[in-house]
């Protein structure tokens, strides 16, 4: 399968609307800041109401984040941007590292910590990382797969958090 071609499909609609290629770009940048702000958040908050629950929310994503880290590391799967002639909706110089995609899997830990002390927002911000992970195929930063096992890496990691 030709993936530049199967990429210009699905992204053409964004290529020719000005609009829609800018919400792309809005919303990955806005939601990474979002989740970014919220884990800190959490954190100071769980410190000073419920210390186990603190150390488990900051001990089991920093694990899983360096296991992810050094798995990409491994795998050193080339971005769709390096393999393919793609003119992409968002450019980065980044090499590698594609598989899994730490961007959606921080977004989806994040997600598991606050979904422990609040199931709705986190139900919906799970909803919303699957948002995150389409955007990331769409800009043209991370192939399909990238995303899906990011995102099931997160869920993996909160499954974790949870048995202990």
């Amino acid at each position: 399968m030709d993936y530049g071609r199967f990429y210009e499909r699905i992204s053409r609609i964004f290529r020719n609307n000005g609009r829609l290629h800018a919400a792309l770009i809005y919303f990955n940048m806005y939601f990474t800041y979002t989740m970014y702000i919220l884990y800190p958040c959490l954190l100071v908050m769980l410190l000073f109401t419920e210390r186990k629950l603190f150390l488990r929310t900051l001990i089991v994503p920093a694990v899983f984040f360096y296991v992810l880290t050094e798995v990409r590391k491994k795998i050193n799967r080339e971005r769709p941007y390096e393999r393919w002639n793609m003119d992409v909706l968002l450019e980065k110089s980044t090499r590698g590292n594609s598989m899994p995609s730490r961007h959606v899997f921080s977004a989806v830990m994040i997600t598991m910590c606050i979904y422990q002390v609040s199931p709705a927002l986190g139900a919906l911000l799970l909803v919303f990382c699957v948002f995150s992970a389409v955007v990331r195929v769409l800009l043209g930063v991370h192939y399909p797969l990238d995303v899906i096992v990011g995102y099931l890496c997160g869920l993996l990691g909160g499954w974790v958090m949870y048995l202990l």
